[in-house]
């Protein structure tokens, strides 16, 4: 019972991001020029509660948010971690390790403090997981969590889907990677290529 009212809160929350992005434009547009804008208006506010693992958080009220377009290191042994394991010969439970690691940077970043989301092409995934940017207000500035846990190398670039920040998060990875920051030192880290 309590799943399914998250599902239709989630599902809610997406109808109203998106109607009141349609109606508050002008009404003369048509369907053909309603912008990506217009689609995903809504920036919101809340606090994370928990961080799950290295590109994975849960905000007040209990909703999983995955970080567009990062890609960090198992944490949990499941099929996942077996087929990186067996890929890339490297034990599960130095994999793990990384993976903790992962979690360790974003818990220190993010954990217990507000954070604002932003939207890209596609608003959940195949897991129910809504998918967003997340900005982290330091000082009079904001920082980009997705890119900063990329930068500080304790995470990779998701390749496999498309999103908007792509090319600025390879080239984040890249200088991390040439940096040897974060779990860039580690030469099991170098031979993943998620």
């Amino acid at each position: 019972m309590k799943r399914s009212y998250k599902k239709y809160l989630h599902f809610s929350l997406i109808v109203v991001a998106f109607l009141s992005g349609y109606f508050s434009n002008d009404l003369r547009s048509t369907p053909h020029s309603i912008s990506q804008e217009q689609i995903h208006p809504v920036s919101l506010e809340a606090v994370v509660t928990r961080v799950v693992d290295g590109d994975t958080v849960v905000l007040e009220g209990g909703q999983r948010v995955r970080l567009i377009g990062v890609d960090a290191p198992e944490l949990f042994d499941g099929e996942k971690l077996d087929r990186q394991s067996r890929k890339l010969k490297i034990a599960k439970g130095t994999l793990m390790g990384l993976g903790e690691r992962s979690k360790g940077f974003l818990v220190q970043f993010i954990q217990g403090k507000p954070v604002r989301l932003e939207f890209d092409h596609e608003l959940c995934d195949a897991f129910g997981r809504t998918l967003a940017y997340l900005y982290l207000k330091v000082g009079s500035q904001e920082v980009l969590v997705n890119q900063q846990i990329i930068a500080d190398g304790f995470a990779t670039t998701l390749k496999k889907y498309s999103f908007k920040k792509q090319d600025q998060f390879l080239k984040t990875e890249q200088q991390a990677q040439q940096a040897n920051k974060g779990l860039w030192q580690e030469q099991a880290f170098r031979a993943i290529n998620f």
